[in-house]
């Protein structure tokens, strides 16, 4: 049973990988808590999202998850906000942060911002959270280092401080101007190196600790008791989602299954298959699910262009006898366009999910574990090689001797196929179809030779 952990700043994964063993991802942004439920895991844990730069978790994908039987869990940052607004559709909340949002103690997500260095950086923090800072102080009065009354001050002069400029240091430097304090504000500077609380960091671990005492003792799917509404708004930005590439969004390509997807894709018209029994099965599944709605009848004047074009019918009387050839009139011909439109609408909505269930189908056939055996084999045999992203001057191949090698020797199609036309079909682009060509070419070259 996996599980899927987005962290950043507040927790390093060294560090999560020692109270969990999951997947860990970078931050998440709207688009990928979606994208992770394609590797169909037991369960999800949002720990840092992004909040200013890009667009954040979306709440609904966040329901899309639990209504797939996906347990989700979230803590210390953008986890807890979505947790204590969605708790009760059954996202489960861990730790005092989440807590006090949900209690209405806190109410602001400026509580939880900080500024961060990249990932190339280790996510290195360059300001101080809110949470911690009222974490810290009410602790330095616990231990009496400094009184109420400076507590109360430190914490409205850096709520009243923008996320970005908020830190300890620069928290002291501002008080010190406050003679009647000094004495406190040197004790609390010394303690402060050993005596700081990071709430964000302990209710991390603390979710993290959950959900492993949780997948030992309750491994079953999660269960709902809302009904999932496919909204126009849901189904325009699943659709957006699809379409962007997913090296846009950092690590949830690695995610377990895509690779056993490309080979299925090198098999040619095994995977066509594969993929017109998971377009019939995501179709039942999701009409069952929602009524949608028609195809406008405004759009057959350009489907009917298009169809003109495609058949090089665009002669003025060339259409009426072509149909008649075909036993058609034009009224049968614009029912056949509104269900054609209509198919690919289907297809376009549910492309993504299309492929989550060839994964599952994969796995339940019992051929996924060999095709990802396979997919892993091959980059390790062509990464001690340096070929991770070989090209063509590399391999020493010309374009027409690659699509040759592909369609006819590979594949053992009696005639060769055009490249664009077959990339669209496996639902990629040619440049994508080539250097995937190119690598398999590649992989057996070597496998074969030994070398």
């Amino acid at each position: 049973m996996s599980i899927i952990v987005f962290i950043g700043p507040t927790l390093d994964k060294a560090s999560a990988l020692r109270e969990l063993d999951a997947t860990y991802l970078p931050p998440a942004s709207q688009g990928d808590v979606f994208l992770a439920t394609r590797a169909n895991p037991w369960a999800i844990g949002i720990v840092d999202g992004y909040f200013k730069q890009v667009p954040a978790v979306w709440h609904k994908e966040i329901l899309w998850a639990l209504s797939c039987g996906i347990h989700v869990f979230g803590a210390a940052s953008m986890g807890a906000l979505r947790a204590a607004e969605l708790a009760s559709f059954g996202m489960r909340g861990v730790g005092k942060i989440f807590r006090d949002y949900e209690s209405g103690v806190l109410e602001d997500d400026d509580e939880v911002c900080i500024v961060h260095s990249d990932a190339n950086s280790g996510y290195r923090t360059l300001s101080d959270a809110m949470v911690n800072i009222r974490a810290t102080l009410a602790s330095a009065v616990a231990e009496k280092i400094i009184g109420a009354d400076l507590s109360r001050a430190l914490l409205d002069q850096a709520k009243s401080t923008f996320y970005q400029n908020r830190s300890y240091a620069k928290l002291l430097e501002n008080a010190r101007s406050d003679a009647a304090h000094l004495d406190q504000l040197n004790r609390l500077k010394r303690w402060l190196p050993e005596g700081a609380i990071d709430q964000k960091r302990e209710d991390a671990i603390a979710m993290l600790i959950t959900m492993r005492e949780m997948q030992r003792t309750h491994p079953q799917p999660g269960q709902v008791e809302f009904h999932f509404q496919h909204t126009d708004a849901w189904e325009q930005v699943r659709r957006q989602i699809h379409l962007k590439s997913l090296n846009d969004s950092p690590g949830v390509a690695s995610l377990q299954g895509d690779a056993a997807l490309s080979e299925l894709r090198l098999r040619g018209t095994e995977f066509l298959t594969a993929r017109e029994h998971a377009f019939l099965h995501t179709v039942c599944q999701e009409l069952a699910q929602t009524n949608g709605d028609g195809i406008d009848n405004s759009l057959i004047p350009h489907a009917l262009n298009e169809f003109r074009l495609e058949h090089g019918l665009e002669a003025p009387g060339s259409v009426e006898p072509w149909l008649e050839e075909q036993g058609l009139d034009l009224a049968a011909l614009a029912r056949l366009l509104l269900e054609q439109l209509t198919t690919k609408r289907l297809r376009a909505l549910l492309d993504a999910e299309m492929e989550r269930v060839l994964i599952q189908q994969l796995r339940i056939s019992g051929r996924f574990r060999a095709l990802q055996d396979r997919a892993e084999h091959k980059q390790l045999t062509l990464s001690r090689r340096g070929l991770q992203n070989p090209d063509l001057h590399t391999a020493g191949l010309s374009e027409e001797m690659l699509w040759y090698w592909f369609f006819t020797d590979h594949l053992a199609m009696a005639a060769a196929s055009d490249p664009d036309e077959y990339a669209l079909r496996l639902g990629w682009s040619k440049d994508a179809l080539r250097r995937e060509v190119l690598r398999e070419w590649l992989y057996q070259k070597h496998t074969a030779t030994g070398s």
